[in-house]
């Protein structure tokens, strides 16, 4: 694994853990910004708010052990991919609603959000790629 896939797996591992760390914090806030969602026709944040911070501590802990590093990264692209999907469906249909995504900081707004979303999912999809760590197994010395 080179140096540039531990940095990218290294980000992704401080951004899902902090993303999921600051929706429990503001637990009640990003029910309501799940609710403000108007491809979802009923209010389902109370239901799909725990799911959604149990699935990006998951990628977190998955991204840091080589055995779980693809699989979490897959998982970590589908869910931005489902999360940029709801934001653009919420911008089509006109909700100026938030997104939900952090509390304590406003990094994207807009088509920078979009953006933001579209380099997250290609990370994720580099780690996908990215072989795993070789370790080399010595056999004994049979002298």
């Amino acid at each position: 694994m080179s140096l540039i896939d531990r940095l990218i797996s290294f980000f992704l591992i401080l951004l899902f853990a902090f993303t999921a760390v600051d929706k429990a914090l503001h637990f009640s806030g990003f029910v309501k910004a799940i609710n403000t969602y108007r491809l979802i026709p009923i209010p389902l944040g109370d239901v799909l708010a725990p799911i959604i911070i149990a699935a990006e501590l998951t990628i977190a802990i998955g991204l840091l052990r080589d055995v779980w590093r693809r699989v979490a990264a897959l998982q970590g692209a589908i869910l931005m991919t489902i999360f940029t999907i709801g934001l653009l469906g919420n911008r089509l249909l006109g909700s100026n609603g938030i997104c939900g995504c952090w509390f304590s900081i406003d990094m994207a707004r807009g088509d920078a959000h979009f953006a933001l979303n579209v380099i997250i999912i290609m990370l994720c999809l580099v780690t996908w790629r990215s072989p795993p760590i070789l370790r080399s197994v010595r056999s004994p010395d049979r002298s």
